[in-house]
């Protein structure tokens, strides 16, 4: 219909227009006779239905174009091109009073959202705008003091565009304010008043840039000013007047018949209700009260109606200061305050909007409850969860916890499932979406708020809306932050109840008194989310309301005349009845019980209702669901035994830090008990460890209400040092004030001690690999020195001088071999080979080296018994013993020097056994290292021994020497004592169990002669200096040498000649081609030919899995001349039967 009439009036434009290219002074004519006439028209159909029209902004603006239209007549009158009256004169009256219509128009259409919802009298505003307009007319004809608007052909005028232009931002300051009206009016009606000051705002631009001096004002704003009135005429007479006709009445002769037979008693069930109820009207006025204020005040309903709240309470509410019922009358939502009054008594109060047909405020509806217990309960049961979770609350309201992308469900309350009537395992890990909970577009329409906003307030929403039962609530939302993640909570109140109260409310309005009565009490009694029942004393209903019937999900006639125990199936009144017992009493009767058919627990309160002659007529039940309140008992008494049995700890305090609480495992870790730690503060366990600055950036972030999460190293009650993770996170009341701090602790310090352990393993397998790479490198460097130190002893004659030196060059050398094979043994732990030795010797050799590299601030004083038995010891260990303690004792006196005592002697177990009482009785051989520097703390003499515990500085110690020392000693049987005076200095005395055997000496001298032979041999080593000595040796005890320093070169050489070498020595790794991979060459060439594998260290290879090749010999790098002639006739010398076996793998070398 309205679609239609926009096209009406569209096409009359397009005529006009039409008949303005063949006759513009009749067009003009035209356009200005339509507006007067719809504007005049407007005036007419507004004024007659004044009494019909509860919203007299509507007879605002019909009287206000009634003068316009005038003004706009007078102006068609005196145009100059239409000529129906002429005036003479520059000042152009027709643009004065166009300049005047639009500027009375703009504040008109300013003024008219203002106006709505509020009472006026027409007289005054009739006899306004005359007076206003005959003051314009005067001012443009009589006075002549307008100012001039438009010069003939020049144009408009200053003052006109200034004029013009504050036009233009009334108006839109008109538009701003019907849309933030917009809940006054019909959504159509709100439409077409926008797009009418729309085309005013509009007109004013064209007028204000239209700069043609010639035709004057422009006839495209006479159309748009047209289309506006038109607008305007739609939206009053057709959206406005017509329609709410056609509903007025709508089922009135229903409605009284309904509202005689229920008045009495819906009134009765009010009046019996425990909260306080009052309707007010928009002046805040009282229109009706139930029996319940009335006793609280003491006086008659009479005496009330009429009254404001502030006049009748006995004492003022802190809220009353800033009432929210302004609040409501303003924006139409539903406002909830809580409030305490002097003596104590705490209230909830509920501002509900009650609407009339046309959308507007009619009423409001104030519910105050009497919340003083609940609030104690709730206050004692919050500071319990707080205390101990921060559990999520359980509230009438509708809660959940979603992640905020795909909005899956972590966490509902109890209101939401009731609510959306779904089942928890159905909604946790679902996404809103996929559950049908919220459409797509109002989840995206939410997140685009949220991103914009931060947070989200009071957004109408439809919860489960492709369901039989949708919801409609109002919903808040906000990012919250749970263990580090951000969460979205949503908070929605279920208003459907309320908008089906409203949508009841615009039916039964303007009805008579009665109606009216009846329908405030059940739109009251409705609105109650308890469940409300009237019964006879026999215990048949009478009636519920609306909740009551929702619970039990039957209809009226089901219920009524029917007992209340029968409903659930029993054929008795219940245990502990409440009705039975207000019976009895006469009196108010509570008792809580679990339905079992419902699986819910309430609580119910019975009200009798008495007669005129004191007897009990009726009784009122009041039934709350308490479930939740239940449930939260268990959760708590369950989250407390939980928290007594974890194993971290957790430690609750006062805002001053003083604890209050803590559990089990706080004692099993600090060895504090829950006596001693509570009332105390935790610096109990403070450890000096940490500055100031730490403790303080910690209370600045708790303080702050952050969340602190670190680690601390803490004090035992036994005096040990131990670390912790903590996470302290501050506790805070309904009021948003912190009221405690709770700590959870988890102690680290074994897996600190883990870590390190697996860090240094880590190192160890570094250092293995890098062992094994350098092994290879120096064992060829050792090879030709000893190969060449046995020539030169071979060479000089016996009685030379120079054998001496030889010899030493041969011990070093041999030294330095055991020493590799002892680094790389070490990197992987393996065992060593243990033989009987002099320890003497060895120390006497790691004294000269290292007396050559101290400084001459350290005097040696040295005394070794030469008579020392043997012991059975790794000679390379024992040197790395005697090397460490004197390495440790010149740290010790490197700054200020002094005497450095080294000594061996034998010792029986009385005299070694001072401080290592776990040797067994015998004879030893003491290694004794003192010094004359700064000595040792005896705080930390217990830890000397500990790997990686070291008093250097940087750069100047690992913390290993003396672990290792001790490692050896006792992997030999033996053990360590350590002696040390502050200031005097500090002696460690290593023992050895002594050997029977006698020690087997290295002299560097072979006593039996080397093996000889005549046969060819085939010599490949990379290193040149390595083959030319070899080559020298072999020929020197008959063997017929050639040498290569390429396998590749060797390879061709044997192919060519296979017959000509009876034997081939090779280096195992060689660039180009590998000794295994020449040995397998050979063996394909000519497999009879015996292969020896020389290397400087491969852990990969040995004598078995070589053997397992074909490879007849294996030897390592360096070897001795000796050793290499027996494995060369070792290989030589086998029958042809063990080499045909060991080719094909399977005999032993």
């Amino acid at each position: 219909m309205i679609f239609n009439s926009i096209l009406f009036g569209l096409i009359a434009l397009i005529l006009i227009h039409v008949l303005n290219g063949y006759h513009p002074l009749l067009s003009h004519v035209l356009s200005e006779l339509f507006a007067i006439s719809v504007a005049w028209a407007l005036f007419m159909v507004v004024w007659n239905a004044r009494s019909q029209i509860d919203n007299d902004a509507f007879v605002f603006l019909g009287i206000a174009l009634l003068f316009i239209g005038f003004i706009d007549l007078m102006h068609a009158l005196v145009c100059k091109k239409i000529g129906f009256v002429e005036i003479q004169g520059e000042s152009n009256p027709a643009v004065q009073l166009w300049v005047a219509a639009r500027g009375l128009q703009s504040l008109t259409f300013a003024a008219f959202p203002l106006l709505l919802g509020r009472r006026l009298d027409p007289r005054p505003v009739m006899a306004g705008f005359a007076l206003v307009t005959a003051m314009i007319l005067l001012s443009v004809f009589y006075w002549k003091v307008f100012p001039p608007c438009f010069i003939d052909h020049v144009g408009g005028t200053p003052i006109k565009r200034l004029l013009e232009t504050v036009f233009t931002i009334i108006l839109l300051a008109a538009l701003w304010l019907l849309h933030a009206r917009r809940q006054s009016l019909d959504p159509q009606m709100h439409i077409l008043m926008m797009g009418a000051v729309g085309l005013m705002v509009a007109t004013e631009l064209r007028s204000l840039f239209f700069s043609n001096p010639e035709r004057g004002i422009s006839l495209i704003s006479h159309y748009l000013k047209l289309f506006s009135f038109f607008l305007v005429y739609l939206a009053l007479v057709r959206s406005g007047l017509q329609r709410p006709y056609a509903v007025l009445f709508r089922k009135l002769q229903a409605s009284v018949r309904a509202v005689t037979d229920a008045h009495i008693e819906r009134t009765t069930i009010l009046d019996h209700q425990p909260d306080h109820i009052i309707l007010h009207d928009l002046e805040q006025q009282i229109l009706w009260v139930n029996k319940t204020v009335c006793d609280f005040v003491g006086r008659p309903r009479e005496e009330l109606i009429g009254k404001r709240c502030t006049e009748i309470w006995k004492q003022a509410f802190a809220v009353c200061r800033r009432c929210p019922m302004g609040k409501t009358i303003r924006t139409g939502q539903i406002e909830n305050v809580t409030t305490e009054t002097p003596d104590g008594v705490s209230w909830k109060i509920r501002f509900c909007p009650v609407f009339d047909a046309d959308g507007g405020i009619a009423s409001v509806l104030e519910i105050r409850e009497n919340i003083t217990e609940r609030i104690k309960a709730v206050d004692s049961l919050r500071y319990s969860e707080e205390k101990f979770s921060k559990a999520f609350h359980l509230n009438s309201t509708l809660m959940s916890i979603s992640s905020i992308d795909d909005g899956i469900f972590d966490e509902v309350n109890e209101a939401f499932l009731r609510s959306t009537g779904l089942l928890p395992e159905a909604v946790i890990g679902r996404s809103s979406i996929e559950m049908g909970v919220i459409s797509r577009q109002d989840r995206e329409k939410m997140l685009s708020l949220l991103d914009e906003l931060g947070r989200v307030e009071n957004l109408p929403l439809e919860l489960m809306p492709g369901s039989r039962n949708p919801r409609q609530c109002i919903c808040s939302f906000e990012i919250i932050t749970i263990r580090g993640q951000n969460k979205l909570l949503g908070m929605c109140q279920d208003v459907t109840d309320m908008v089906r109260m409203r949508r009841e409310l615009d039916q039964e309005r303007s009805l008579a008194d009665l109606i009216e009565s009846q329908r405030t009490l059940q739109t009251i009694l409705d609105g109650i989310p308890d469940i409300i029942g009237l019964q006879k004393t026999d215990h048949s209903i009478i009636a519920f309301n609306k909740a009551g019937y929702a619970a039990l999900g039957k209809a009226p006639a089901e219920v009524h005349g029917k007992k209340c125990f029968e409903l659930f199936g029993h054929r008795q009144p219940c245990d502990h009845c409440a009705t039975v017992r207000a019976l009895e009493s006469g009196k108010i009767e509570t008792f809580e019980r679990f339905e079992p058919t419902l699986n819910r627990w309430y609580k119910i309160n019975t009200i009798p209702i008495k007669d005129s002659a004191g007897k009990i007529s009726m009784l009122v039940e009041q039934i709350r669901e308490i479930t939740a309140d239940r449930n939260r008992e268990v959760e708590l008494r369950r989250l407390g035994s939980a928290i007594q049995q974890v194993a971290e700890e957790v430690v609750i305090t006062d805002v001053a830090g003083i604890i209050e609480y803590v559990n089990p495992a706080f004692e099993q870790i600090t060895g504090y008990g829950q006596e001693e730690a509570i009332g105390k503060n935790p610096r109990i366990l403070k450890s000096g460890q940490h500055d100031e600055e730490f403790y303080n950036a910690l209370w600045g972030t708790i303080s702050s209400g952050k969340t602190w999460h670190g680690r601390m190293i803490n004090r035992k009650k036994d005096g040990s040092v131990y670390h912790e993770e903590a996470s302290i996170s501050p506790v805070f009341d309904k009021g948003g004030k912190i009221v405690n701090y709770v700590a959870v602790k988890r102690d680290i310090t074994e897996q600190l001690d883990l870590e390190a352990h697996l860090r240094q393993a880590q190192k160890m397998e570094a250092i293995g690999t890098l062992a094994g790479g350098i092994a290879h490198d120096f064992n060829n460097i050792l090879f030709p020195m000893m190969g060449f130190a046995e020539i030169l002893r071979e060479d000089l004659p016996e009685t030379s001088p120079l054998q001496e030196h030889v010899d030493e060059i041969l011990k070093a050398s041999t030294r330095a071999r055991d020493l590799v094979q002892q680094i790389l043994a070490f990197s992987r732990q393996a065992k060593q080979e243990k033989k009987a030795i002099r320890i003497q010797t060895i120390v006497k050799e790691a004294i000269k080296l290292c007396r050559a590299s101290l400084p001459s601030t350290i005097t040696f004083d040295v005394k070794v018994d030469n008579e020392c038995p043997a012991v059975v010891a790794d000679p390379t260990q024992i040197h790395q013993v005697a090397m460490n303690l004197i390495t440790n004792a010149f740290h010790a006196m490197e700054e200020t020097g002094g005497t450095l005592a080294v000594a061996v002697r034998k010792v029986r177990r009385d005299a070694a056994e001072n401080g290592a009482e776990t040797l067994p009785a015998g004879t030893y051989v003491c290694l004794s290292v003192a010094d004359t520097g700064c000595g040792i703390d005896p705080a930390i003499r217990d830890k000397i021994f500990m790997p990686y515990f070291t008093t250097k500085g940087q750069n100047k110690g690992t913390g290993m020497g003396l672990a290792v020392v001790l490692g050896i000693v006792q992997s030999h049987g033996g053990d360590v004592h350590l002696s040390s005076v502050p200031g005097e200095g500090t002696q460690i005395r290593a023992c050895f169990p002594c050997e029977a055997r006698e020690a087997t000496e290295d002299t560097g001298r072979r006593q039996a002669p080397l093996p000889r032979g005549d046969e060819r041999i085939l010599l490949v080593d990379d290193e040149p200096a390595i083959t030319r000595m070899l080559r020298q040796r072999l020929e020197r005890i008959g063997y017929t040498v050639s040498e290569r320093t390429s396998s590749v070169e060797a390879l061709q050489v044997f192919r060519a000649r296979p017959d000509a070498f009876d034997l081939v020595i090779s280096d195992l790794t060689m660039p180009g081609m590998t000794g295994t991979r020449l040995a397998a060459e050979i063996k394909k060439r000519r497999p009879n030919t015996p292969v020896i594998l020389c290397t400087g260290y491969s852990e990969r290879f040995n004598q078995s899995n070589l053997s397992a090749m074909g490879i007849e010999g294996f030897v390592l790098k360096p070897v001795v001349i000796h050793d290499l002639a027996n494995e060369i006739r070792r290989v030589l010398d086998r029958p042809p039967a063990v080499l045909r076996q060991v080719n094909s793998g399977n005999a032993p070398v």
